[in-house]
């Protein structure tokens, strides 16, 4: 038996893969990007238009799961893209094969009625599902609440939030959700791959208690053994328009669509996942004996919301040296630094506003968040090079009480932990 996993860069996908490995069945991955040495994986976009390279994909494939989604359209990938298009082909393609069983996942509340983005194009793929798969193949469509487990993006965010030493409360001005946990997907999605009777076409996958945000981050709390001493309560509206900005805090994940959604609440009966799955769905205070927090998450959980500021912090501080060498300090006293190094006449000025500029362009970069990493390491290769050249100053300017030239060195080092927090 062989099973291809669509969007396998994905939490989900990532924990159905050994799931699935595990219970003796032979995965293939597919996804935007390959890992290093994993043979196992096809690079296959969502935005990929020849058919026939779908086609391929799926050769020899029994069972296809789709988890492909995106919580947000992004340039060049847009939601219409990752859960309608990609999706159409990747169904197209099993009907032109032998494929026998498809498993989709889509989420609790898609509809192709709902007021937003991500609902409707979500319940626009599971029509072409259907539409496809008519006398062709068994489908089974997935449709989980909020996911949570180590490394989950919806988990990591809340476990964030949860770790604050000030608390955010919500109330009851918010809907509530039913958190599942990843263990019981796997679970579920490996007895629906052995199953030999037909799938059942849609099945809401919930945990067994529905409750309101504030319930759901005092168990995170507890979890991550978390402590705030305050609490601070968010009315419903600041969410509403802290949601147009706070995509780059949080990764996209809280955005105006996904706070329409928290409004709306996301819950359902689990009997039936209950049902299919074989047993009584795990709580969510089960998370801490199936997956106790580890110091990594811990320390994950309270680097959440310091990452962005730590990239516009040293970002705007190259802004600023730009903008105060282009003219805000005196541009003599500017030269006459330069010419303490050596530098006269032209050149001075060449190096100057050179420097100046490059300054002021690197430290844009990374507020927009372009090509961070590299970035980074051309800022530390400049800040080298500026504290060599300074190494013939007059010595009052390193052992100024100040230290405005050994500053650099934690400068580097806090630059170095950027690119490293970048990477993950």
């Amino acid at each position: 038996m062989s099973v291809l996993i669509f969007g396998a860069d994905g939490f989900i996908a990532r924990n159905l893969s050994v799931a699935l490995t595990k219970a003796g069945i032979s995965v293939v991955k597919a996804g935007r990007q390959k890992p290093h040495l994993d043979t196992s994986y096809i690079t296959l976009n969502s935005q990929e238009t020849d058919q026939s390279v779908w086609d391929q994909a799926v050769k020899g494939i029994d069972t296809v799961i789709n988890c492909t989604g995106a919580i947000k359209s992004r340039s060049g990938n847009s939601l219409h893209s990752v859960h309608l298009e990609g999706a159409t082909r990747l169904f197209k393609a099993c009907q032109n094969s032998s494929v026998k069983r498809v498993i989709h996942f889509s989420a609790l509340g898609a509809s192709t009625d709902k007021p937003t983005e991500y609902q409707r194009t979500k319940g626009q793929a599971e029509e072409q599902l259907a539409k496809f798969a008519q006398g062709h193949f068994d489908f089974c469509i997935l449709k989980p609440s909020l996911v949570v487990g180590p490394g989950g993006g919806s988990s990591t965010l809340f476990g964030a939030l949860a770790s604050l030493p000030v608390a955010v409360g919500f109330g009851d001005k918010l809907g509530k959700v039913q958190p599942v946990l990843i263990d019981d997907i796997c679970d579920l999605v490996v007895r629906l791959v052995q199953r030999k009777e037909p799938l059942p076409e849609h099945l809401d996958v919930v945990g067994p208690k529905a409750m309101q945000i504030d319930e759901m981050m005092n168990i995170l709390r507890q979890h991550l053994q978390a402590k705030s001493w305050l609490t601070l309560k968010m009315p419903a509206k600041i969410l509403e328009i802290s949601s147009y900005f706070s995509g780059s805090l949080t990764n996209d994940i809280l955005n105006r669509d996904t706070v329409r959604m928290m409004h709306e609440g996301n819950t359902a009966d689990p009997k039936a996942f209950a049902h299919h799955l074989g047993h009584t769905p795990h709580k969510l205070s089960d998370l801490s004996t199936l997956h106790p927090a580890s110091v990594e998450e811990r320390r994950n959980a309270s680097l959440y919301f310091l990452k962005p500021f730590l990239r516009w912090s040293i970002g705007w501080l190259w802004v600023m040296t730009g903008m105060l060498s282009l003219g805000l300090y005196p541009i003599q006293e500017s030269l006459y630094l330069i010419n303490l190094v050596g530098g006269e006449g032209n050149f001075a000025n060449i190096l100057l506003f050179g420097s100046a500029g490059l300054d002021l362009l690197l430290g844009i970069l990374l507020l927009i968040k372009v090509q961070v990493v590299k970035t980074a390491l051309v800022q530390i290769a400049l800040t080298l090079s500026y504290m060599t050249i300074a190494l013939s100053l007059p010595s009052e300017y390193w052992l100024h009480p100040f230290a405005p030239l050994l500053k650099n060195i934690p400068l580097i080092i806090a630059t170095l932990i950027m690119t490293a927090l970048e990477k993950e």
